[in-house]
């Protein structure tokens, strides 16, 4: 039986971008974008060098960038944010699973359901499926006590690779 740990934080609009940023690069349909990306941004090149440059290979050049970026999801993310303010968000770490408390709002999702971790030097993402992630901004760990504990939580309840 592990120590619950408890941790509460404010996420702002640019820490749900970052996030979402931080997950779509994970995704197999990214990877799948910028290769078609690139693909389309050497056809283009090469258009332009073996003729010339036109409005064919600017829009194609335009395209491979969009492909690159795949914004759909990042405004999509930002703009769900707007209609919210800063909420602070309480998560309870447990044997059970993390439960979310969000102002009259509780919502549990139990370790069965959490399939991967992503983190980077800002956020660890919970990972529950396409699109649905629990982000946990770094600085909610505000002593080097909460990291090791969310560390022993993970490594003894996610029977997945990080």
């Amino acid at each position: 039986m592990s120590e619950p740990l408890q941790l509460t934080m404010t996420t702002s609009i640019r820490d749900t971008l970052a996030a979402a940023q931080l997950y779509q690069t994970t995704t197999m349909k990214h990877r799948i974008y910028q290769a078609v990306a690139g693909v389309l941004f050497v056809l283009a090149l090469w258009q332009g060098f073996s003729t010339s440059f036109g409005g064919n290979q600017l829009m194609l050049i335009v395209i491979a960038l969009l492909l690159a970026i795949d914004p759909v999801p990042l405004i999509l993310m930002v703009m769900s944010s707007f209609n919210k303010p800063d909420a602070t968000t309480t998560l309870h770490i447990d044997d059970n699973g993390v439960t979310r408390l969000l102002g009259e709002r509780t919502a549990l999702v139990p370790w069965a359901k959490l399939n991967r971790i992503i983190e980077n030097q800002r956020y660890v993402l919970l990972v529950a499926g396409s699109w649905n992630y629990i982000v946990i901004p770094q600085r909610s760990f505000t002593t080097p006590q909460h990291k090791s504990t969310f560390v022993q939580l993970i490594n003894t309840h996610l029977k997945v690779s990080k």
